[in-house]
């Protein structure tokens, strides 16, 4: 049999390592903020609310949260109105005659010390308590898995100018700008399985071997 004339080291990798960018000073440069500060200015500027549409989705949610933090229990009879039944919120009524959201209960157990928070400098409105629940619970971690979701780009793809497409087209040009201005679980839920995802690959690829403490270096 004969023995092949290339060893490991000649073999070239698949995608050459690039040199790091470095500033004037000759030190690498650092991932810019102005991308994020771009994303948040266009998430956090609009504040589409009509408080006369009573949002089927939203209401019932942000019920819920004011329910579980003043009374402590799950149903929502109290906010409920001849109003609210009018406008077909988006309800379940139980035989023993309680009404509850017909949404799984998670995003307004994260709402709770928001809601618990803004009840120190008093009773909320409507517009103010659902303004603080969907920037605080939702938009937030909707800004912040951003980078990461830049970070898991550049795994598969190797050029800068795709995976940077890539983002902008998820962040602005997908479902997920809508969700993340909304007090509804669809982006939040997004978040938790991306890094979910992102702590995956991590430690198939050895990265880290704890998977609730996965360092910089894995992520980016």
């Amino acid at each position: 049999m004969a023995t092949s004339v290339f060893s490991d080291s000649d073999v070239p990798p698949l995608h050459p390592a690039q040199p790091p960018l470095t500033g004037a000073a000759g030190r690498p440069k650092r991932p810019s903020l102005r991308w994020l500060a771009v994303f948040a200015f266009i998430y956090l500027y609009a504040f589409p609310y009509f408080e006369r549409l009573w949002s089927a989705n939203e209401v019932p949610r942000v019920f819920l949260t004011q329910e579980i933090a003043d009374h402590h229990h799950l149903w929502i009879d109290a906010r409920i109105s001849g109003e609210a039944l009018r406008h077909k919120l988006d309800l379940s009524r139980t035989p023993d005659g309680h009404f509850y959201p017909d949404k799984a209960p998670g995003l307004s157990f994260l709402a709770v010390p928001v809601y618990f928070v803004a009840r120190l400098f008093g009773h909320p409105s409507m517009r103010v308590c659902t303004w603080l629940l969907r920037v605080l619970v939702v938009t937030v971690p909707a800004l912040v898995f951003l980078p990461f979701f830049l970070g898991m780009a550049r795994r598969f793809a190797p050029d800068a100018t795709a995976c940077k497409t890539a983002l902008v087209a998820y962040a602005l040009g997908s479902p997920a700008m809508v969700y993340s201005l909304l007090f509804i679980s669809h982006q939040v839920a997004a978040a938790c399985v991306g890094g979910s995802f992102l702590a995956a690959v991590a430690l198939a690829r050895r990265e880290c071997h704890r998977p609730f403490l996965i360092d910089r270096k894995s992520v980016v």
